[in-house]
């Protein structure tokens, strides 16, 4: 009798995608116009772009399985800030017509099965 294999294993950027997916659709749900979606440059990604409260937002999406290695905010390191700063001056570049709106970094997070999480000017570096 011949047995199934199991399951494949989502990989990282699978996972990644998924999540991105649904911190899209909870930030439309609040009233967001998504700009963009996976925006890479050299040295910096930009996971969301949104229209959001008048703003123009950034959105960094971190998720964790479970906090037992700390809480996926924990993961946005002094590093990955300077990434995500890189990144959006570089975005602003190629976005003139953006640049002189008021705008913020946030950040949606998830926690195993946890409703998002969003919190509001997570760096502030403008």
């Amino acid at each position: 009798m011949k047995t199934s294999a199991p399951p494949l294993a989502k990989t990282k950027r699978a996972l990644g995608q998924e999540y991105e997916q649904l911190a899209a659709d909870y930030l439309s749900q609040q009233g967001g116009q998504l700009l963009a979606k996976n925006v890479t440059y050299k040295g910096g990604e930009l996971d969301l772009v949104f229209w959001l409260e008048d703003h123009l937002v950034f959105v960094e999406v971190r998720f964790r399985d479970e906090a037992t290695h700390g809480h996926p905010l924990e993961t946005i390191t002094r590093t990955k800030q300077q990434r995500l700063l890189k990144a959006a001056r570089v975005f602003l570049q190629h976005h003139p017509h953006l640049q002189n709106q008021p705008m913020r970094f946030d950040v949606v997070y998830f926690l195993g099965n946890e409703e998002p999480g969003w919190l509001k000017n997570a760096i502030v570096a403008w």
